[in-house]
């Protein structure tokens, strides 16, 4: 055939390699690469080589203390030779940098650090130091009158370097007030994986599991989630739980994508019951009809058996002492057995 058509059967596979961070839960959460690569049969799992991340959440959250963290286990994962780190970051100098990532036991031999905030020196110094993952901490670092044809030229250099280099590469990115993040438009479309950062709240149950970590917590003090919304290499819908303490961050566990709360379920089938019911029902007797038309209220606490208010056709006075909705020329309440009025 001409032109640049391939038959598929023609082009050869490639395998996404990984490098697993010592979390299994976050690693799995990743992807998987099983397959064979000429004879070498390669089981990895992992934040995958060759491609770029996008982790976005709102001030706070605890995105830069999770990347140093991932960095630290990178650094001395037992799982294989350690790995090196290129962080890029210029909102604090670079001994509070070091001083953040004290309690994170990392090895420092293996974590380069830079302030620049050009994408070309960034490719150069990744050709220097060959890193496994660079972390750009974070896009708010470019110029704010960064347009968006100037940010796809950085995105497109990140990604050229990340391939040349075998480099993954961490994007950080602040949320706004609309949940945005700078070049969301843009970024969302080049990155492989997008993960979004939450803080776990009373009123937000994820899951079973999350909910049950915040209750077990000291009033869920620190706990919050990561979510992988895209990935381009596995599944999504993985929310991987994590709790910070005063020596860095703890793993508590995982909460897959069909996992549901009880309050959900109870919500759900609550709302099934009022799609049921909400559909008017007559109700013919000899000549006369009878329109009963349900209404029922969901409170924001879960009720275990909802209120159903009946009103019929021939209506009455309503009783102002339980409300009730009383029939035809009734004087009494045929509830409460108050005087109507």
């Amino acid at each position: 055939m001409s032109g640049n058509v391939q038959r598929l059967d023609q082009i050869p596979k490639s395998l996404i390699r990984r490098v697993a961070t010592g979390i299994p839960m976050f690693d799995v959460s990743y992807g998987i690469t099983r397959g064979y690569k000429g004879e070498e049969f390669i089981d990895e799992y992992g934040i995958p080589l060759k491609k770029m991340s996008l982790w976005s959440g709102e001030s706070g959250v605890g995105k830069t203390r999770l990347a140093i963290a991932i960095c630290a286990k990178l650094t001395r994962t037992p799982y294989s030779s350690p790995r090196r780190i290129l962080y890029v970051q210029n909102e604090s100098s670079p001994s509070d940098f070091h001083q953040w990532a004290a309690p994170f036991n990392m090895d420092t031999k293996q974590c380069y650090l830079t302030e620049s905030n050009d994408p070309e020196e960034h490719y150069r110094i990744m050709l220097d130091v060959l890193p496994h993952v660079m972390v750009v901490d974070s896009l708010n670092m470019l110029e704010d009158e960064c347009s968006p044809k100037a940010l796809r030229k950085a995105l497109m250099i990140w990604q050229k370097a990340s391939n040349h280099i075998g480099t993954h590469i961490i994007l950080i990115g602040h949320q706004n007030e609309r949940g945005l993040v700078k070049g969301n438009n843009i970024i969302k479309y080049l990155v492989d994986v997008i993960c979004m950062l939450r803080k776990a709240e009373s009123n937000m149950p994820k899951s079973i599991t999350l909910k049950k970590i915040y209750e077990d917590s000291v009033v869920g003090r620190g706990i919050f989630y990561i979510e992988f919304v895209k990935n381009r290499t596995h599944r999504t819908g993985n929310c991987v739980i994590f709790q910070h303490t005063d020596s860095g961050i703890e793993y508590k566990g995982i909460s897959s994508p069909g996992e549901l709360s009880a309050d959900a379920s109870k919500l759900k089938g609550l709302a099934e019951q009022m799609d049921r019911l909400q559909s008017t029902l007559k109700l013919r007797r000899g000549k006369r009809s009878v329109i009963i038309t349900p209404n029922i209220t969901i409170p924001q606490a879960v009720a275990p058996n909802p209120v159903i208010n009946v009103q019929v056709g021939n209506s009455g006075l309503q009783c102002r002492g339980c409300g009730r909705q009383n029939v035809g020329n009734a004087k009494y309440c045929s509830v409460c057995g108050k005087k109507l009025k």
